[in-house]
């Protein structure tokens, strides 16, 4: 038996050893052939040690992987399924704008440059403010441009070969501290009194996350980024900051067939996080999307961001202790198909909404009557939108999303009502 012992623990080691080198050796080529405005990797590296050096490159080698996985519930994940062709009706919701022509599930960080250069809904007029989340070349941009970068065009940053979101958009080259590179984020926490240089770890642990997994909107004129947080992070209180028109902002993009402007939200994950049970419990985004994976005697910060499904025993039993990985996914999927559920009631609502506006308006119902229903028609489906546009499918904050749509329903469906003799 001692025999046997022995011969396993050599196996053991011999793949560890080789497994190592493997992940050395693909980390440092991906590493470098990654886009930075950063010192190599040997220059930047701290003079620590191998120890730190073999973390680093298999998070490297992490981060930059390609695979594509579902989630486990059926809802998010990184298979960039064409939303349009699974829910109609969003065709005609977002008809107006640049939705309305490709709406594709995102695919891995690894893709946001390639996938954004190759969008459909990008156009010879697009701001170039739509760079600031998807190349690790922003850092250099805006030191060296300031929000000019903002007021030129993307093909302009087509030609440069700028490459995706990379190591540096969340560390720093030098120490491999957690920091924020975003200009719009660093903004707008400053204008909520937050010191991002004196924020804790854990709090960084979802900042470099909220940097742009969150709502925002272009300034008019300079195209800067600005995050609506004026009177708070949540659907009803951004909606009441819009309504203000900021800056002299008033929609994203105006309805076609109603009229109507409208407001498109953005992935608000941050802060439906901020609103959840996870955020209250001081848990921050990397604890459940980035958990820790055992590298030889070592544990390790897994950079293959994606669904906490698919690594439930790092991410979720964790913290929930006595749970199956059953358990969890059928309790993910109950609130997920739940707001998936209203959700879509809501879409068929908001349809009926827009066609009832326009069916009055050719009948000639009075203006002041139509600016009404526009006006609930806005908040019903930005309430709507906003539920639908982040990652969760409500799973970040149920009960808030739930309320939301429930909101959306009731505003939407009086629309008819009111354009009707």
């Amino acid at each position: 038996m001692r025999k046997e012992r022995r011969l396993l623990g050599r196996a053991l080691r011999f793949v560890t050893e080789h497994f190592s080198l493997y992940f050395t050796i693909v980390g440092w080529m991906l590493y470098s052939c990654t886009p930075t405005t950063s010192p190599s990797s040997s220059q930047s590296r701290s003079p620590s040690s191998a120890q730190a050096s073999g973390r680093q490159t298999f998070q490297t080698s992490t981060f930059y992987t390609k695979e594509m996985n579902p989630s486990p519930t059926g809802y998010g994940g990184g298979v960039p399924y064409d939303k349009l062709e699974r829910y109609p009706q969003l065709k005609l919701l977002y008809s107006g704008s640049g939705f309305a022509k490709e709406y594709r599930e995102d695919r891995s960080h690894t893709f946001a440059w390639e996938d954004l250069v190759h969008s459909m809904r990008v156009t010879e007029k697009t701001p170039g403010s739509c760079i600031s989340c998807k190349t690790s070349g922003i850092e250099k941009i805006f030191n060296q441009e300031g929000w000019g970068y903002a007021t030129r065009k993307m093909p302009h940053y087509v030609t440069m070969g700028l490459g995706s979101i990379g190591c540096t958009n969340c560390h720093d080259p030098k120490t491999y501290q957690l920091r924020v590179v975003q200009p719009g984020f660093k903004d707008a926490m400053a204008g909520r009194g937050i010191d991002l240089s004196k924020a804790s770890t854990q709090d960084m642990k979802s900042y470099v996350c909220a940097q742009c997994h969150s709502e925002y909107y272009f300034e008019p004129g300079t195209n800067r980024v600005i995050h609506p947080w004026a009177k708070g992070l949540d659907a009803s209180s951004m909606y009441a900051y819009y309504e203000t028109k900021p800056r002299g902002f008033d929609s994203d993009y105006t309805h076609p067939k109603s009229r109507t402007p409208l407001l498109k939200a953005q992935h608000p994950d941050f802060e439906e996080y901020s609103a959840g049970i996870h955020a209250a419990a001081r848990i921050s985004c990397a604890d459940c999307h980035m958990p820790k994976q055992i590298q030889g005697d070592r544990r390790v910060t897994s950079h293959a961001i994606g669904s906490p499904l698919n690594t439930i025993e790092a991410s979720c039993l964790w913290c929930h202790k006595g749970k199956t990985k059953e358990w969890m996914i059928t309790r993910v999927r109950y609130i997920q198909d739940s707001v998936a559920e209203l959700s879509i009631a809501c879409m068929d609502a908001l349809v009926q909404a827009h066609e009832a506006i326009a069916a009055g308006e050719s009948r000639g119902v009075a203006i002041e009557v139509l600016e009404r229903a526009r006006n609930q028609l806005r908040q019903a489906q930005w309430l709507w939108d906003y539920t639908a546009s982040a990652n969760s499918m409500g799973f970040h904050d149920g009960v808030g999303s739930l309320r939301n749509l429930a909101r959306a329903l009731e505003l939407s469906l009086k629309v008819p009502k009111m354009v009707t003799p």
